[in-house]
């Protein structure tokens, strides 16, 4: 961009197409809900309430039986501000700065960017229960890609355009390479070469990030089985456990997957049984009493019966429990947990941050209908040191609405 640093309106409207060029995972997910903050400003800590969709049953026959609608509302908080202040002293402005958007606004770019698309995947893949591949273990074949679908439409997510994939390089490279020896149109093989990514293959976008998360199991130990005078009722969100190894501090950490022996999952809409158990991600770490019992608290809550049914029958007395579809394999083994998602299974929001009055300081925001994101450039002058100080700031939040419409995609 030329150096023309007069004009903060100017400098808001770079960073911010900038800003869109750069982010990889939050550009690809639902940020519709910015617009509830659309030129109104917002405080730390102001909340919105998210309805979702409704699941009805239906039924047969002539007799019909009215249902009950259950509306399940989550909440959507903007409580993190991401913000990069750079200085920059007089003698730099007049000799040294020769292009401003490289030297100063670009590395400002990166570092909210990753910032962003760190929170969001570390937040999403602690939801997601679903999941495809081994623990600790990239991907090789396009075969686990495939399984990611067959998740996804499993949960009666919508296929099309809207479906997407995120990996982090090594990953990526990983398939990458495997596709080379795959028969594929030769225009997709040309882009995978110059271009150095996957592009659109088996139903999805694909993408690479570097901040794709990390996970490490819990230390397990031995094969651990529900005990129900606990209680495992209707809506449980948590399991009472015995023949935990005892003493186990972190037996569970929070993100890992469970199953129970007897649940098996149910498509969300049509109900039919799947031929696998119904995974459930663990919410919080979990250790031992020292007597091998635990409780294991979970992300979503378990039914059998009603419109939100997820599984066949609730966990029973004595069913196995297994992490990442084993007792103990994969104690402590970390690896990435890349992600095939709808984009509405998370959203980013931010709002139009205030601007301090005119003649202290100059200042401006620029904010997108079409990207639905919202920055605010400062600038201000420090007499003292004899510099500038150029302040770029978001304002925004996560929130995982649909854990159902993700999947997780172990690696190493």
């Amino acid at each position: 961009m030329a150096n023309d640093l007069r004009n903060s309106q100017i400098l808001s409207n770079t960073f911010l197409a900038r800003l869109k060029n750069t982010l990889a995972f939050t550009m690809s997910v639902n940020r519709e809900w910015s617009k509830e903050w659309r030129g109104t400003g917002a405080n730390k800590g102001v909340t919105i309430n998210i309805r979702k969709p409704p699941i009805l049953s239906g039924g047969r026959g002539e007799v019909a039986e009215p249902e009950a609608i259950q509306d399940q509302l989550v909440p959507l908080t903007l409580n993190t501000r991401y913000h990069q202040a750079v200085k920059l002293s007089s003698q730099e402005l007049s000799l040294n700065l020769t292009d401003y958007g490289e030297q100063v606004m670009q590395p400002a770019v990166d570092v909210i960017c990753n910032m962003i698309d760190s929170d969001g995947l570390a937040l999403a893949y602690k939801t997601v229960p679903h999941y495809v591949g081994v623990q600790g273990v990239n991907p090789t074949t396009n075969q686990v890609y495939i399984d990611a679908g067959s998740r996804l439409s499993d949960n009666a997510v919508p296929t099309g355009s809207s479906r997407f994939v995120v990996l982090n390089p090594t990953m990526q490279g990983g398939i990458l390479n495997t596709q080379a020896t795959q028969f594929n149109n030769q225009g997709d093989i040309s882009d995978q070469n110059r271009n150095g990514s996957m592009g659109k293959a088996w139903g999805f976008k694909f993408g690479m990030d570097q901040n794709v998360a990390r996970h490490t199991a819990g230390a397990l130990g031995t094969t651990p089985l529900v005990n129900v005078s606990g209680g495992v009722t209707e809506g449980s969100t948590s399991v009472v456990v015995d023949g935990a190894s005892a003493s186990v501090t972190g037996y569970w950490k929070e993100g890992d997957i469970v199953t129970f022996a007897s649940s098996r999952g149910v498509n969300p809409s049509s109900k039919v049984a799947w031929d696998r158990l119904r995974p459930f991600a663990v919410a919080a770490d979990a250790s031992s009493d020292g007597s091998g019992n635990v409780t294991l608290y979970l992300t979503e809550a378990i039914r059998a019966t009603g419109p939100y049914q997820n599984v066949t029958a609730l966990p029973a007395d004595n069913d196995a429990i297994l992490t990442f579809g084993h007792a103990s394999t994969y104690a402590g083994v970390g690896g990435a947990q890349g992600l095939a998602y709808h984009k509405d299974f998370i959203t980013f929001a931010t709002c139009d941050l205030y601007l301090p009055p005119a003649g202290i300081v100059d200042g401006s925001r620029a904010s997108s209908n079409d990207l639905n994101l919202s920055i605010r450039h400062i600038r201000y002058y420090e007499g003292g040191p004899d510099r500038v100080v150029d302040r770029y700031d978001v304002l925004g939040g996560w929130k995982v609405l649909r854990p159902e419409m993700a999947c997780r995609i172990l690696g190493s």
